[in-house]
């Protein structure tokens, strides 16, 4: 199987100071061997139209490599050790959402 499927929910680690945080992107990512194809960009923007379709500000995630995200539009949210950051999509508002 190429790739490990992506799916939105509330990170039961998350800490209640950040539980606010959510949803949570968690459990994406493709094999090495399909890497560089566009599958997890066509995946990440899937997951984002979606998630502005429900009506959802934000996006949320943990990441030791944001360079990927970050081509897609993330932003850092917080640096949380050297090697690992929670970023951030964020979305359109419902109402400009085409439905």
């Amino acid at each position: 199987m190429p790739l490990r499927i992506d799916h939105l929910h509330r990170h039961p680690q998350l800490t209640e100071t950040v539980a606010h945080l959510h949803p949570w992107l968690a459990a994406m990512v493709v094999v090495p061997a399909r890497r560089g194809q566009g599958i997890g960009t066509r995946l990440v923007q899937a997951l984002l139209a979606e998630t502005a379709r429900l009506g959802f500000q934000a996006v949320y995630f943990g990441t030791d490599g944001p360079a990927f995200y970050s081509r897609l539009g993330a932003q850092v949210h917080e640096q949380v050790g050297a090697d690992f950051c929670i970023m951030r999509f964020e979305l359109p508002c419902p109402s400009a959402v085409p439905m």
